[in-house]
């Protein structure tokens, strides 16, 4: 059925719980979500020149759920026809997965714990994913390639195989899984490489009959510094070049170790110290599957049944944690350094881009300044005609006047001087108006302050009534002034003339107010052209596109930073979860936590037997070699571990070993008595006093039990019991302060042992 469920997405109770990295887990979480969050903040649309953005920012939920999934996965890969579907059934000890001599599969088919045996098919649909469960023995059509083709091809739809078996060997949670061939098809590749990246180790399938060819070393070396080291390689294939005739068994000797010999100078840069380094294991999946009991069949057993309980003791112990954390920050540490190299990429490209949109954005601004540099000068050419052409109509202004006074003066008009006046008013507010009209034309949507033309071109005549004008007014009007002009002529007078000379002296006065303020006023025009031209001269004005490049170039080498720091915090991670000094507190601190808490639980049980210093030794070194036996045990995280050191560092392993097996405590010290002689001597005198008591006024020639001696003997009685009673209680505290005192001892010895084993370990580093 389509559920279209994602069965990849942990919830919050499938989350490995770690315990001794739990902060650092934590961190590199947060700096994960940081990466991701500045991935938001790039702005430029993805391109064909970087389309890989989208695929990089995707991946980060994935790594996130990687790092924090529960499950441990384990995965066998190698090229095709390798024999990795063989190997893991000569593992499991059953045949399990489809095999056969042409390359077989071609899903990915993880192995399980369940309290039942079955299989769980995987389908991908358009619309999600479906499951359907199926007995294990009809596996074989969901899993094996359709080789009918010259290029094979996996079953169609079918996304993973899940089989459950209830004698799976290894822990709860943690898949044995199979992988299509490298280097069939691409398809098939990728999708290998795909599970291997969700891996915690992995198992290389070699074939000892084609060892090592130049494309699966460079596989090798890709995911081993994938994993940091997580890896285990298994020559299978071993029957091809090694005879299973008993008289020949020397010559297969010879031959495996030419292989191996070949095999450790070609890998000797792979692996770790939990894994090995190397670590290469001899078989041949296909003798142990047909029980073959010969000398090389019990060998190729040997050689899975060390693989299988390695495996066991990995991920089965303290160090499970660190295995797996170093191959999923291994993961982690691949898609930074990929994420740096694509931003770098990324930057070299915004260069270019950010180049181009420069030089676009300084030849527009270089155009914009020419044509504003020729709009001003135009402006400035513009006002300069009609400064001149202002003073040409100025001359025609004064002209007009002129003309009009003087008619105004011949006509005798006693009024002539407010005439004039008015005259030279109006025609100077046509004057003005014009000015301002023309000037306005001239700066039409130019933001360029105007002067009030009112302010330097209306300028009032300074005219006064002659005595004639007077006269007339009051008398007669026009005629009496002609007849008073009359007799003026008639005295040598002339009156108009000198008149029209008054009137011509002031508007010629006029004119030159007039000629200044157009100075001024194209003075003031000037200072606001120049405001103009430094507040609207052309800036370089940067297009959205450069200012998205310039955020994104910003953001990619944050990316870039926050990268290289999270890389060298991983690096401390990682020197870490390989410490020998951290790993041996670890299991030291277990093994010193054991005998402690033995004796602090048991001791007080024992005291009866315990009369002396030497008991009190003797027991705490019974206790000690109890436990030390954890050291030479395959299933306790003291004897991993051990077995790890002596496998990686076999000198100092045995200095170890030496080391440990000479402890011995010896606590100067008397052990925890049972009773004190005060807290003896108390109760006997409680005993005492409690039969006085008794006795107290009894005649002892007649004793007789009464009432009196029935209350005598409760209060001896009582007396007794709490003497008894807070004796008791003394004596328990005295008992847990000399426990505690000989814990104290006890712990201060053990700690010497380990300061001199820690020095052992310390050469390591």
């Amino acid at each position: 059925m389509i559920n279209g469920s994602n069965f990849n997405i942990n919830t919050s109770e499938n989350v490995f719980k770690f315990v001794y990295f739990s902060q650092e887990v934590e961190h590199i979480n947060s700096c994960l979500t940081n990466i991701s969050n500045t991935f938001n903040e790039l702005k430029l649309e993805i391109d064909s020149e970087n389309n890989n953005r989208e695929d990089l920012f995707q991946k980060i939920p994935e790594l996130k759920l990687n790092l924090l999934r529960k499950e441990s996965n384990i995965a066998v890969f190698g090229i095709f026809k390798s024999g990795k579907s063989t190997l893991i059934n000569a593992i499991l000890d059953q045949k399990i997965l489809p095999s056969r001599t042409n390359r077989a599969t071609g899903v990915i088919t993880s192995i399980s714990y369940d309290s039942q045996k079955y299989a769980n098919i995987i389908f991908e649909y358009f619309l999600g994913y479906g499951d359907e469960r199926i007995d294990v023995d009809k596996i074989d059509k969901y899993i094996l390639l359709n080789t009918s083709d010259v290029i094979a091809k996996p079953p169609e739809n079918i996304k993973k195989v899940e089989i459950k078996l209830p004698d799976f060997f290894l822990p709860e949670d943690c898949y044995l899984t199979d992988t299509p061939g490298l280097l069939d098809n691409q398809y098939l590749t990728e999708l290998s490489y795909c599970e291997i990246e969700k891996s915690d180790l992995v198992i290389l399938a070699l074939r000892a009959d084609k060892l090592l060819s130049e494309k699966e070393r460079e596989a090798i070396s890709y995911v081993n510094n994938l994993l940091k080291g997580n890896i285990i390689f298994i020559i299978n294939r071993m029957g091809v070049i090694c005879d299973d005739d008993e008289e020949e068994e020397e010559e297969n000797k010879r031959q495996e170790e030419k292989l191996l010999k070949l095999a450790n100078k070609t890998l000797q840069d792979c692996g770790n110290s939990f894994s090995g380094k190397p670590a290469i294991i001899t078989t041949d999946a296909l003798s142990i599957l047909k029980n073959d009991t010969s000398t090389r069949g019990i060998i190729y057993r040997q050689g899975v049944n060390n693989l299988k309980l390695q495996l066991t003791q990995l991920f089965n112990c303290f160090l499970t944690e660190r295995l797996i954390l170093l191959s999923r920050i291994g993961v982690i540490n691949n898609y930074l350094n990929h994420l740096i190299n694509y931003s770098q990429l990324q930057i070299s490209w915004l260069d270019i881009k950010i180049k181009n949109l420069e030089d676009l954005a300084e030849k527009d601004w270089q155009e914009r300044k020419v044509i504003f540099s020729q709009e001003v000068s135009n402006i400035r050419l513009n006002l300069e005609k009609e400064k001149q052409d202002i003073i040409n109509k100025l001359q025609t202004l004064i002209s007009g006047s002129l003309s009009k006074a003087r008619y105004i003066i011949n006509s005798d008009n006693p009024e002539w001087v407010n005439t004039v006046k008015r005259d030279w008013n109006a025609d100077n507010k046509v004057y003005a108006n014009r000015i301002s009209e023309n000037i306005k034309n001239i700066l039409n949507n130019i933001n360029i302050k105007i002067p009030n033309s009112y302010q330097y071109f209306i300028s009032n005549l300074n005219l006064e009534e002659d005595f004639g004008s007077q006269v007339s007014s009051v008398v007669g009007g026009s005629f009496m002034l002609g007849m008073i002009r009359g007799i003026g002529n008639l005295l040598d007078n002339n009156w108009r003339e000198e008149h029209f000379g008054d009137v011509k002296k002031e508007v010629t006065k006029t004119e030159q107010v007039l000629r200044n303020n157009i100075d001024n006023y194209f003075v003031k025009l000037e200072e606001s052209v120049k405001i103009y031209e430094k507040e609207y001269e052309p800036i370089l004005e940067k297009p959205q596109e450069l200012l998205d490049s310039y955020s994104d170039k910003e953001t990619y080498l944050n990316i870039i930073s926050q990268s290289t720091q999270f890389l060298d915090f991983m690096v401390k991670i990682t020197q870490d979860i390989q410490d020998w000094n951290k790993q041996f507190d670890i299991v030291w601190k277990d093994f010193a936590k054991n005998i402690i808490n033995s004796f602090s639980s048991e001791y007080p049980k024992k005291l009866k037997s315990i009369k002396s210093n030497e008991d009190l030794n003797n027991y705490i070194n019974d206790i000690v070699k109890f436990y030390l036996k954890l050291w030479q045990s395959e299933k306790e995280d003291q004897g991993i571990w051990l077995e790890i050191l002596m496998r990686e560092y076999p000198i100092m392993g045995q200095d170890f070993v030496d080391s440990l097996n000479q402890m011995e405590i010896n606590i100067p010290s008397q052990p925890v008595f049972l009773w004190s002689k005060k807290e003896i001597g108390a109760i006997a005198s409680a005993v005492i006093i409690g039969i006085i008591i008794l006795l107290w006024g009894q005649d002892m020639s007649n004793f007789n039990f009464d009432l009196i001696t029935l209350r005598q003997g409760m209060i001896s009685a009582g007396f007794i019991y709490t003497v008894f009673s807070v004796v008791k209680k003394i004596r328990e505290k005295r008992i847990e302060d000399e426990t505690n005192n000989l814990i104290k001892k006890l712990t201060s010895q053990i700690e010497i042992y380990h300061e001199k084993l820690g020095t052992v370990i310390k050469a390591i580093n």
